[in-house]
């Protein structure tokens, strides 16, 4: 499994982005639409512990602990993911909230 996660460059801003989704989808085992429904809200401290809030099959809704290094690769992924090189915003406005 460290090889799957860690595979993606993360000298790149896809890579550092693909790397927050394979932690969250390996280490935390969230679906691809599980994944694709998250929100940049979503990510958030619950009793300590760095969750995310996520809507499950059947649309049942909970919030999660995640592992320490899928919060730190979505850490490290958050300011990257809207400013590109020159401070221009890099994701459409349509998509601006979702984590991924």
């Amino acid at each position: 499994m460290a090889l799957s996660v860690d595979k993606p460059d993360p000298g790149m801003l896809l890579g550092v982005r693909d790397r927050a989704m394979l932690a969250v989808g390996l280490q935390v085992g969230f679906r691809r639409t599980e994944i694709a429904g998250l929100q940049v809200g979503d990510f958030h401290m619950n009793r300590g512990f760095d969750s995310l809030k996520v809507v499950r099959k059947g649309g049942k809704k909970g919030s999660l602990a995640i592992h320490p290094q899928a919060a730190q690769r979505i850490r490290d992924y958050l300011p990257k993911r809207v400013l590109n090189s020159r401070g221009i915003l890099t994701i459409r406005r349509h998509f601006r909230d979702y984590l991924f």
